[in-house]
């Protein structure tokens, strides 16, 4: 019996402290729009091709641009894998 408590008390405490992925992904970031760097996907187009779900930092500063890199290089439907790049708006490629 307390065995099963505890599974139970454990089960509780992961589903309630584990965070809401799934409902941050959906909202916008804090209203502000992504800004994008070199012609990149963009998110929505990155969710549409995938069938997981797209982690995305909420807090990301005024002054960085995003580049998506997706992997096979230079793929846009058919890739595999494929990383966020946040830069600031004053690097270069």
């Amino acid at each position: 019996m307390k065995k099963q408590l505890r599974i139970v008390i454990l089960f509780c405490s992961i589903f309630l402290v584990s965070p809401n992925f799934s409902k941050a992904l959906e909202t916008p970031l804090q209203g502000k729009e992504i800004k994008y760097n070199h012609n990149s996907l963009t998110i929505p187009e990155i969710k549409h091709h995938v069938d997981f779900n797209v982690l995305v930092p909420k807090n990301v500063p005024d002054d960085w641009t995003l580049e998506i890199k997706t992997y096979p290089w230079e793929a846009k439907t058919n890739f595999t894998n494929f990383r966020l790049h946040y830069m600031e708006k004053t690097m270069k490629k």
